[in-house]
């Protein structure tokens, strides 16, 4: 939200001069927005020239290039016609503050995320309108949900494009005479969807919508005379753009002085042997927090995982077996995290406040999680309105594993509805939130999806004994396709059972058996399969079913098959568990003295317990962590963000205003780091002052740097002299990419990628906390002055946000307004060129880049 401080004079009433403002401003940014919106059109009316001229043949690129710059126009006019519209409404998104004594000066906040918000939604109903005229809706929220269907609205959208295209009516013969043949003519497209990147992936944290569609066939008369074809898929729509509708500052603070690591993108313990975390740590969301082959001891207060936490969860293509991994939590730490995975031969100790958002899940086998401080799934919507992403479990797939819940369990609340039984004679007040998938035999391919003449399981698979397990696995035939990856030429993986023979280390292969299971994406699709069969109502599994990619897609007779035929079938995969025998050796275990009640701090979905409010007072805390990493106060819950605001400016300093929505979510380095008072600081060379005995060092490593594995490393035992080594013990390190530490540290390390911790290594923050930090930059301004690389004086707090706040536009959006073209906007892929119409003589194949997200 930017912020404009106008100093008035004093007014009992001042809303009359409020408006006055608001109007001027709207009238002065809607002037701009003409200067603005007409430079996007040049390269767009320079292209369209080239396609006003009449031609009697095309080539396909030609043929192409027609259509693209024909939806480029139509989409810069739906982006106009918005923007302009957005600038006429802004004070829509404003809001009038006075100030902290009600006179002299009235500040007028001006929401930019809500502006970007509207603009985009706006734009894609225009769009649609345009492309799509005999689409009617009153209701756009549906919408906007990725992979909408429009199919039945095909041939409208064929007959817009060929108004588009100049040459569609004018066809003439090769001596020039007019034929009535069209030259160039849209025939055909196969889907047309709605595509919403979800804002996780995208650099503004926005939602980006576009219209995507596929094998579009198009017909032209070539320079032979003769008709060709080309067929190719298509999107448009807006680029990841953040409009800057009025400049906005943001507030900075200091809270991340009371860490001693912030890793933006993840903390990784991996080279085996301990390793000792005892100040505050952040593992950002795209890696988290991974431990393997490691131990760490966490004493901190805070460990906080932006994302998940792995124990021994291999990487994508890793190979060959890791060595033991363990997490011990301290009695006084609390974790709070996405989810919580374990793999082979791991071992989660939280004898602390474990909170998670998601999942516990031990996924590999000879596992453990003893937890004994207490633990909170957090993750809880109404019953009406839940969906798996919202509720948290605990979940056992591997073998010979364990969950503990220890007799000093002060808390343990389980707040989803994704469960299958608990596997004890006692029952625990959890509502069966506790899930022990014993043998993993939910995951087996059920017979009904088994080609005539298999069995599952079968015997045991040979070389030579040519056993095969074939099936019948579709999108039209399983309901859970979409969750499914496939591993070689079937979507199962296999597991054998050995029964002993009569001889030494021999195999009775009659008795022995092998198991089919279901091949899964990853964890979260394996879990949400677990939850779909045993949580889900009817309700819920029906809506599960019509947001499937084959229910978009089909016709409305078989969809009603579909779903009529995927009830049947998950009632079947209910009914057949537990008749297989037990292999797993898996336990959810727990303390004879830990007894059910409210009075103990046990609470599950069948109980009186409010799991809204904790589900809000939790969310909002996490929220604020992966933010500006401050802790809020024991004594309230918060159940709105404006309470968690009004709490966080009651601690502020310099009598700032924390407003919430302003950060980026999941990126805490930008949060507190002005990453061009950064660029400046280090333009040249690295910032290196040392001050009272301790560091202070800012040290940009390039994407260059970065693609060739270079690290800042901090490593006080080093005899190497190399310039990306710190050979230091103590102060503050910001660095712009990634940073190992191979010797103990003490004080603060920011990195903007991830931070990699060497066993026998201990980090801590005994130097400094949030009002020290402060204070020393304060008070030692001048001798954290230096020249960078271009002779230019700068000071080591300006790439701080709390001293430096000006925001510069989202860089992680590529572009601005003023230099969008209809090219951001449109995307064709794989051309196919054809000389027949039924494309079975393919000539080439092209793809174009991709633009729009």
């Amino acid at each position: 939200m930017g912020k404009v401080l106008l100093n008035l004079k004093r007014k009992r009433n001042n809303s009359g001069s409020t408006i006055v403002i608001v109007l001027i401003m709207t009238s002065f940014v809607l002037i701009l927005s003409t200067l603005i919106t007409t430079t996007t059109m040049v390269n767009l009316k320079m292209k369209m020239i080239v396609s006003q001229s009449k031609k009697t043949f095309y080539t396909s690129e030609e043929a192409v290039d027609e259509i693209y710059a024909a939806l480029g126009k139509a989409s810069m006019e739906c982006f106009n016609a918005s923007y302009e519209e957005q600038l006429t409404t802004l004070s829509s998104y404003s809001k009038v503050v006075s100030d902290q004594h009600n006179n002299f000066a009235t500040l007028v906040e001006i929401d930019n995320e809500k502006a970007n918000v509207a603009l985009r939604e706006n734009y894609m109903q225009k769009l649609i309108g345009k492309l799509l005229p005999d689409f009617k809706t009153t209701d756009f929220s549906p919408v906007y949900n990725n992979n909408y269907s429009f199919d039945g609205h095909k041939e409208k959208f064929i007959e817009i494009l060929n108004s588009y295209l100049e040459n569609y009516s004018t066809g003439v013969d090769k001596d020039g005479n007019a034929t009535g043949d069209p030259i160039l003519v849209v025939q055909d497209v196969n889907t047309i969807r709605m595509r919403n990147t979800s804002d996780k992936n995208n650099g503004t944290g926005l939602n980006v919508y576009a219209i995507t569609f596929t094998d579009c066939v198009v017909k032209y008369l070539t320079q032979n005379g003769d008709y060709s074809y080309i067929t190719f898929n298509g999107a448009v729509g807006l680029p990841d753009i953040y409009v800057n509708f009025m400049d906005e500052d943001l507030v900075g603070t200091t809270f991340f002085g009371n860490y001693a690591l912030v890793g933006n993108t993840g903390i990784n313990i991996t080279d085996g042997g301990t390793a000792i975390i005892k100040g505050n740590a952040y593992a950002g969301r795209a890696s988290g927090l991974n431990i393997k082959g490691s131990t760490l001891d966490f004493t901190g207060s805070y460990l906080i995982c932006g994302g998940s936490l792995n124990l021994n969860i291999k990487s994508k293509g890793e190979t060959g077996a890791l060595s033991a991994s363990q997490l011990n939590l301290g009695g006084s730490s609390q974790l709070w995290s996405d989810e919580i995975v374990l793999g082979n031969n791991a071992t989660f100790n939280g004898a602390g406040a474990v909170n998670v958002k998601d999942d516990l899940t031990i996924e590999g086998d000879d596992s453990s999680a003893v937890l004994s401080g207490s633990y909170e799934g957090f993750g809880y919507e109404p019953k009406e309105n839940a969906t798996h992403y919202d509720s948290s479990a605990v979940i056992i797939n591997g073998e010979r594993a364990t969950i503990t819940f220890s007799s000093s369990l002060s808390k343990l609340v389980v707040a989803g509805r994704s469960y299958i039984k608990f596997e004890t004679s006692v029952p625990l007040a959890t509502g069966e939130s506790i899930s022990v998938n014993t043998n993993q035999e939910i995951y087996l391919v059920p017979a009904q999806l088994l080609k005539s003449g298999s069995k599952n399981p079968s015997k045991k698979q040979t070389a030579g004994n040519g056993i095969k397990c074939e099936t019948k696995i579709s999108e039209s035939t399983f309901f859970g396709f979409d969750l499914l990856s496939k591993n070689g030429d079937d979507y199962y993986v296999t597991r054998d059972y050995d029964i002993a023979g009569s001889g030494l280390n021999t195999i009775d292969y009659d008795k022995s058996r092998t198991y089919y299971y279901f091949s899964f994406k990853d964890t979260a699709s394996l879990n949400t399969y677990a939850k779909i069969i045993y949580d889900y109502t009817d309700t819920q599994f029906e809506e599960f079913l019509n947001n499937t990619s084959y229910a978009q897609k089909c016709s409305a007779a078989e969809k009603n098959d579909y779903i009529k035929e995927s009830k049947s079938l998950r009632n079947a995969i209910k009914k057949s568990v537990g008749t297989y025998a037990g292999l797993s050796g898996s336990s959810v275990v727990r303390s004879e003295s830990l007894t059910d009640g409210a009075s103990l701090g046990i609470f599950a979905d069948n109980s009186s317990f409010d799991f809204k409010t904790e589900y809000s007072d939790r969310s909002n805390r996490y929220n604020v962590f992966n933010k500006i990493l401050a802790p809020l106060g024991d004594s309230v819950t918060y159940t709105t963000t404006q309470q968690a605001e009004e709490y966080l400016n009651s601690i502020a300093h310099n009598n700032i205003a924390i407003d919430l929505s302003k950060y980026t979510p999941d990126d805490v380095y930008d949060n507190i780091i002005n990453k061009d008072g950064f660029a400046e600081v280090t333009d040249g060379k690295a910032f290196i002052k040392q001050v009272e005995g301790k560091w202070f060092i800012a040290y940009a490593l390039s994407e260059v740097s970065a693609s060739k594995g270079i690290e800042l490393v901090i490593d006080s035992n080093s005899s190497e002299s190399k310039s990306n080594i710190l050979k230091i013990t103590s102060g503050v390190v910001v660095c712009s990419g990634n940073v190992h530490i191979k010797s103990d540290f003490d004080g603060i390390v920011v990195s903007n990628g991830i931070i990699t911790i060497d066993s026998g290594v201990t980090v801590s923050n005994n130097i400094f906390s949030d009002s020290l930090f402060r204070t020393f930059i304060d008070d030692h301004e001048a001798e954290l002055t230096d020249t960078n690389g271009k002779g230019k004086t700068v000071h080591y707090k300006d790439i701080f946000r709390f001293w430096n706040p000006h925001v510069e536009s989202k860089k992680d959006s590529s572009l601005s307004v003023s230099n969008m073209t209809y090219k951001d906007m449109v995307t064709f892929s794989l051309w196919r060129k054809y000389e027949d119409p039924k494309g079975t003589n393919v000539e080439s194949t092209t793809e174009a880049p991709t633009n729009p997200s």
